[in-house]
């Protein structure tokens, strides 16, 4: 089955006019979205693949928004099904299990534990509301005031199921690398050994061209699995930029998340709020894209502290009230 094009009106948003306001964005992206469920098979899942710049508040109210508008329509169509999955390691808990259990010990942050830290750490966890608790507990205790907070408080209000969807990794030397004592990441790695470059993947940072191909393997494999254990048939894949196209020669098209995604015969709507121009062009093969250009690319410095701007709008923004 050939790629769908979307029609010009829904492929692009332009904010220069208004850089503050995203509801344009939200707009956009539900109409795009359900212009491609109309036109896709009905047991075909889709995935709204967002490539944010990681340090940039408007793009992550961007997604809580877009977020807040699927779960709806899930709702409304009990034939539909959500769950959201973004680019964490899959042992998010047991990585951080050190520094949880040290400012559990400390009085001041007694109150931010509403769970035994052991179960916070090691209880079952199929919705992923452990590893969101754990996110907002580190968030409060270092006084981050992160604006991504209203993601995280987003999917504990609405009950959605949340996961991490990335290869595990471990912290060694300074560096990120992919979890030997892994399970299932030492299982990825062997079934995709053909297709590895250089040495033995163990003494690769995740970065390397090996380590962004099993990061996107991972999240496509792990965010299907996550639909069909939810039965659900809208996905909220939230990542880096440069995993939804890959980024030339070093990491092809060929070995991007959209891709991964496709492969397993998953629908995708690839998300590139690009503030840097010479970012803008796509692979031809590419999925349906909605480029969003104009945003205040200034916010990209206040990733810790919400300016007043954006307070502003997160609190007057008409149609989108957590």
């Amino acid at each position: 089955m050939s790629k769908l094009l979307l029609p010009e009106d829904l492929d692009h948003v332009e904010l220069w006019q208004n850089p503050y306001d995203l509801r344009t964005v939200v707009k956009t992206v539900m109409a795009a979205q359900n212009w491609l469920l109309d036109r896709m098979p009905a047991d075909q899942k889709l995935a709204l693949v967002f490539g944010e710049r990681h340090n940039s508040p408007s793009q992550k109210i961007m997604q809580t928004a877009i977020v807040q508008r699927m779960h709806e329509q899930a709702l409304n169509n009990s034939g539909l099904g959500f769950a959201v999955g973004v680019e964490g390691p899959t042992n998010t808990r047991a990585n951080s299990a050190g520094y949880l259990r040290k400012i559990s010990a400390e009085p001041v942050h007694a109150h931010l534990f509403t769970l035994p830290v052991e179960d916070i750490i090691n209880g079952n966890d199929p919705d992923g509301k452990k590893v969101l608790t754990m996110q907002n507990i580190f968030n409060k205790a270092e006084d981050l005031q992160q604006i991504g907070q209203i993601f995280s408080d987003l999917i504990v209000a609405k009950g959605i199921s949340y996961a991490h969807t990335d290869i595990a990794w471990e912290h060694r030397d300074k560096h990120l690398f992919i979890d030997q004592k892994d399970p299932a990441a030492w299982n990825l790695v062997e079934r995709f050994k053909p297709h590895l470059l250089g040495t033995d993947i163990a003494r690769h940072g995740r970065n390397c061209e090996n380590g962004m191909m099993l990061s996107n393997q991972a999240m496509a494999e792990n965010g299907i699995a996550h639909m069909k254990r939810t039965n659900s048939r809208l996905y909220f894949s939230g990542c880096g930029l440069t995993h939804v196209f890959g980024a030339g020669e070093q990491y092809p098209y060929s070995e991007s998340l959209s891709a991964a995604f496709e492969n397993r015969g998953c629908a995708v709507l690839a998300i590139t709020p690009l503030d840097d121009l010479s970012h803008t062009s796509k692979p031809d093969d590419a999925p349906p894209t909605i480029a969003i250009t104009g945003y205040p690319s200034a916010d990209r410095t206040a990733r810790r502290i919400p300016t007043p701007s954006f307070v502003a709008y997160v609190n007057k923004m008409s149609d989108f009230n957590l």
